[in-house]
């Protein structure tokens, strides 16, 4: 196009002219563009010879949706997922997985998890509950992670001081909103002694089938948690949610 003469002056079409065409249509539909596009062409071209083979390319970018943002209700989540956005504070997180989570990408997280954990000289009785902990947050989001398309499943493990954070989130449905809503608070609630008879209970009369047994991953991250735990559920539409989770190691690390 920038080298097309024209038919009377015999000069090029050029860059500034160009430019400043496409400045000036920048708010218009992509068929408007093209229609103003083509008389900026024809008209300083006339009926002159065409210089080369003409290609011009529009692409429309789509906006986030305004369900996007039920990802971040939590002002916690909205600064963390926004610092990583930004690559600040990076040391602090020592694992951040973002987007569909299947068993392989559960396998490669727990050994790198356990390399980052090992580095940073942390004791291997914490190691082991972290991968335990994180190993069952994974597999629950890998077997009940509900696809969007634009709200996407996250698993982060950050180093705060003197504990870790496991923080995740994933859309889910109607059915499994309910579930959480009623069993995390009343996990949390239990006595510690009370919670361990039920999960050894549960545990003993567990049926692991292909699509896994939630009420026993859940109890268990609650268990080996020590309870401590905190959970929001955000609406998207009528039969959607995000849940966002976030599991807490009190932790020193070794000497």
């Amino acid at each position: 196009v920038l080298d097309q003469f024209s038919e009377v002056e015999k000069k090029r079409l050029g860059t500034k002219k160009f430019k400043q065409t496409l400045e000036s249509i920048t708010k218009q539909s992509l068929s408007t563009q093209k229609n103003d596009l083509l008389h900026l062409y024809t008209q300083h071209k006339g009926n002159a010879k065409q210089t080369d083979d003409v290609t011009i390319i529009g692409l429309k970018l789509k906006s986030i949706p305004k369900t996007e943002k039920t990802v971040i209700e939590n002002p916690k989540i909205e600064e963390l997922l926004n610092s990583i956005s930004k690559k600040e504070n990076m040391k602090n997180n020592l694992m951040v997985v973002y987007g569909i989570v299947n068993q392989e990408i559960i396998i490669s997280t727990i050994k790198l998890l356990e390399k980052k954990l090992l580095a940073e000289n942390f004791p291997r009785t914490t190691i082991t509950k972290v991968k335990l902990l994180s190993t069952e947050i994974l597999q629950n989001i890998s077997k009940h992670q509900t696809e969007h398309q634009t709200i996407h499943p996250y698993f982060i493990v950050g180093n705060n001081k003197h504990e870790l954070n496991i923080i995740s989130g994933n859309v889910i449905n109607e059915k499994e909103k309910n579930f959480l809503s009623d069993k995390l608070p009343s996990y949390k609630a239990l006595e510690k002694s009370q919670l361990k008879n039920k999960y050894l209970e549960t545990f003993s009369n567990s049926t692991i089938t292909e699509q896994g047994n939630a009420g026993l991953g859940l109890l268990t991250i609650v268990y080996r948690s020590d309870q401590h735990i905190e959970h929001d559920i955000a609406t998207i539409d009528d039969n959607l949610y995000h849940f966002n989770f976030e599991v807490v190691i009190k932790t020193n690390p070794a000497n």
